[in-house]
């Protein structure tokens, strides 16, 4: 049912193009099969849905919204979050979170903002989820080096629904193969045998990766409670909503995970981690990674806060980045940070996405960058040997988008790292909370008699 339903909607979708000659709509068609391929990925493994009918009519949920409308609302919501559109938890109903989330979509693609999706927004939607689901790593790639994120990914995608696709290669007529004796009754103990084991290992497969959102969702619920109580800014605003997104995210993939399970297993799936309960050292391994690109280049990496403390008996941040495809050296470059030094890293990046704003309201379109802040201060005035600097870059380009940049500057040379402004937000509430958990258990393993005893006063 769900090939079919993505069918139906590459097909309206083709039906939307107007005037198309049959020739493009039957490229465009060849274009989607990416999608189409990814929902079948998906949804191979969940189970058949059984429908009781009555008399007259289909049995609907307490809300008053069909299961098969419920089913498709799901859907919209798990591709909005997808996309970075925050619809809350996938219900099945389209309250007025998802309206908002839908608004933010039309708003990406320049569509009419009304809050309800038309069948060519919803097919639109639906298919690039699925595309970009069957994407896997190229599709993080090609996310990482836009500066506008995964509202570049869709202007992409539309943009792909225009350009010709040349006409695929006729495969040759495939030889008949011999046809060979097989001992049926062997064969399927054997093959009963291999099911059993397949099925229990994809069980531990998902009860592992189940494990691992439930941790990932604690954690960053834990960041936007601590976001919350800072106080409401402009800023503040930007990383709320870069959080909100990316919870939603993992609570669609966690509910796909238990629909698999129940579905394919007929196995229910429950979390086995207890109370997260983590040193600073544990949060920061357990926070989903967030992604830098290379400027003019096919790589991505991502960044890593480790809280430390030096033999010295100081606290320190080791700002990482990491390359998660190399097989030795994964740490690419490390900053060791001061705490001050922290807040002024998220001083600059709150600086970067109040410019963003502005860039965009003035529709800047030319090359131009911009420290947002640099320390050490003594070696950022000069760029000699023997200096060694780390500045937060504000970048705007021709075609109007912008994004923030890391520079590691080496005497005359520097190492460059970029990030998407919605990465940059995330990154800002994540050290954030990591200098909150890191200042409070470096204090609490470094407090006398004394200062304990005067607390309990």
């Amino acid at each position: 049912m769900q090939k079919n339903s993505v069918l139906g909607g590459v097909v309206a979708t083709a039906m939307m193009l107007g005037g198309a000659t049959p020739v493009v709509a039957d490229e465009f068609i060849k274009g989607m099969m990416g999608a189409m391929i990814g929902a079948a990925i998906a949804n191979g493994n969940q189970g058949k849905t059984t429908q009781r009918r009555t008399t007259s009519t289909k049995k609907k949920s307490s809300s008053g919204v069909s299961s098969a409308a419920r089913a498709a609302n799901r859907e919209i919501q798990t591709a909005l979050n997808y996309f970075g559109f925050p619809a809350g938890t996938p219900d099945g109903v389209l309250g007025r979170k998802s309206r908002s989330a839908i608004s933010s979509y039309q708003a990406c693609l320049g569509y009419p903002i009304t809050g309800q999706l038309s069948p060519f927004e919803k097919d639109f939607l639906i298919n690039s989820y699925h595309r970009g689901q069957a994407g896997g790593q190229q599709t993080m790639v090609t996310v990482a080096r836009m500066p506008n994120g995964y509202c570049g990914l869709l202007q992409a995608y539309r943009e792909d629904m225009a350009r010709p696709v040349q006409p695929a290669a006729v495969p040759a007529p495939p030889v008949a193969a011999a046809a060979v004796p097989t001992m049926q009754p062997v064969q399927t103990a054997v093959q009963n045998t291999i099911n059993v084991s397949n099925n229990s290992a994809d069980m531990a497969k998902l009860q592992e990766e189940f494990d691992e959102i439930a941790r990932q969702i604690e954690l960053l619920t834990d960041v936007l409670s601590h976001q919350k109580g800072l106080g409401a800014t402009a800023s503040r605003s930007g990383k709320i909503q870069a959080l909100e997104a990316r919870i939603s995210l993992f609570e669609g993939q966690r509910s796909d995970i238990v629909e698999e399970a129940e579905g394919a297993y007929q196995t229910p799936i429950r979390p086995t981690n207890a109370n997260l309960g983590t040193t600073a050292l544990r949060a920061s391994e357990v926070f989903p990674k967030v992604p830098y690109y290379i400027a003019g280049t096919e790589q991505i990496g991502e960044f890593w806060v480790e809280p430390r403390i030096t033999d010295e008996g100081y606290l320190v941040y080791n700002f990482n980045f990491l390359d998660p495809d190399a097989e030795l050296a994964k740490v690419v470059e490390k900053i060791s940070m001061s705490p001050s030094d922290i807040k002024k890293t998220v001083q600059g990046l709150e600086k970067v996405d109040e410019w963003t704003q502005v860039a965009q309201e003035k529709n800047i379109r030319r090359r131009f960058s911009k420290a947002a802040v640099c320390f050490p201060a003594a070696d950022c005035e000069e760029k000699v040997a023997g200096n060694t600097s780390t500045e937060i870059v504000f970048l705007t380009y021709e075609d109007g988008k912008t994004a923030g940049q890391f520079r590691r500057n080496k005497g005359r040379s520097a190492a460059t790292y970029n990030l998407s402004n919605e990465s940059g937000m995330l990154l800002a509430a994540y050290l954030e909370y990591m200098l909150d958990v890191g200042s409070k258990e470096f204090e609490a393993t470094t407090m006398t008699d004394d200062d304990l005893s005067a607390m309990f006063e």
